[in-house]
């Protein structure tokens, strides 16, 4: 469930929650860093409807980074954060950040 009223005011979603499976793979990220793209995406896809529905952001993080977030949003409301890392060109292209170089 999407929540544009959240508490803090940032964040469309009503809690963020980040695997620590991202700390693991990508110790130079941190969970503020991925927290800091999900709060303020400069893009987001729905990458399917029916939950969990899962989602690609990119976002600058605490640093001024660009990264990419990949989460499913949970039953409750939550956002699971399960992979994220420099935004990639693939992901560019599937967010229209970037056509490719064509």
């Amino acid at each position: 469930m999407l929540n544009k009223n959240n508490a803090d005011g940032l964040s469309i979603f009503s809690e963020i929650r980040v695997h620590p499976r991202i700390a693991r793979k990508h110790p130079e990220i941190s969970n503020q860093d991925v927290e800091a793209v999900i709060r303020s995406p400069i893009a987001m896809r729905r990458r399917n409807f029916e939950l969990p529905s899962h989602f690609v952001l990119a976002g600058v993080d605490t640093r001024g980074r660009l990264l990419q977030v990949v989460g499913a949003l949970q039953e409750d409301g939550t956002f699971l954060a399960y992979h994220s890392l420099k935004l990639t060109r693939a992901v560019a292209v599937e967010l229209e950040l970037w056509d490719g170089g064509n």
